[in-house]
C-alpha cells in the first residue's frame, strides 16, 4: 500500500502494574506554557500543536508530551498526547491520540515505548476516553509496542488532503465514520 495508508489502533486503559523503567530512567510530563511552547525533542513545526492548544482548536485541554529521561536528565523517549481535532474525525471529543512517538536509537529495544504508552494511558485516563495510535503499516516496532501496551487493531486509515493541502487534511478510517 502507499505511504498514505495507515494502521489505526485504539485502547481503553485497564488496571495493570506501573510500568517499570530501567534503573536511572524516569517519566516526565511536559505541558505547554506561554514561556515553553516547544516540546523537548520536537522541531519548530510542532509549535502548531501548542497554538492549537491555546486557541482551543483541540476538543479537550489534555495536550501533553510524556518523556522518559535518563540519569543525566536527557530525553531518550517521547510520546505526544494529542486531543482529537478536525484531522482525526473518527475520534471522540474526549479522546487522545498518542502520536509522534520516538526513542533515541541507542535506547531502543529496552521497552521504553511500551512503558510510555502504558504510563500515558494511566496518567491521562478519564471517563469516556479512548486512546488512539496510528502508524504506517511498515513500522513493525511501533505496531509491536502498541500491541504490548494493550492497543487493538481497528482498521486501515488513509491520509486525505483538503484542496491539495496535507496540513488541512484528515485521516479517514476506511469503512467507518466514527468508532
Amino acid at each position: 500500500m502507499g505511504e498514505n495508508h495507515l494502521n489505526v489502533y485504539s485502547a481503553r486503559p485497564f488496571s495493570r502494574a506501573e510500568p517499570q523503567l530501567p534503573q536511572g530512567y524516569t517519566f516526565r510530563l511536559w505541558r505547554p506554557t506561554l514561556r515553553n511552547v516547544l516540546p523537548p525533542t520536537l522541531g519548530a513545526r510542532f509549535r502548531l500543536w501548542t497554538v492549537a492548544h491555546y486557541f482551543r482548536l483541540f476538543h479537550n485541554r489534555d495536550y501533553a508530551v510524556l518523556l522518559i529521561v535518563n540519569a543525566e536528565g536527557e530525553p531518550v523517549h517521547r510520546s505526544c498526547l494529542v486531543p482529537s481535532y478536525f484531522r482525526w474525525p473518527f475520534m471522540g471529543r474526549n479522546d487522545l491520540q498518542i502520536s509522534s512517538t520516538w526513542t533515541t536509537p541507542n535506547e531502543r529495544r529496552k521497552g521504553l515505548a511500551t512503558a510510555a504508552l502504558v504510563k500515558a494511558m494511566a496518567i491521562m485516563d478519564c471517563p469516556d476516553r479512548k486512546f488512539w495510535y496510528i502508524t504506517r503499516e511498515s513500522n513493525m516496532a511501533s505496531i509491536a509496542a502498541c500491541g504490548r501496551a494493550g492497543f487493538s487493531f481497528v482498521g486501515l486509515g488513509q491520509r486525505v488532503n483538503w484542496m491539495g493541502v496535507r496540513l488541512l487534511g484528515h485521516v479517514r478510517l476506511d469503512g467507518q465514520q466514527h468508532c
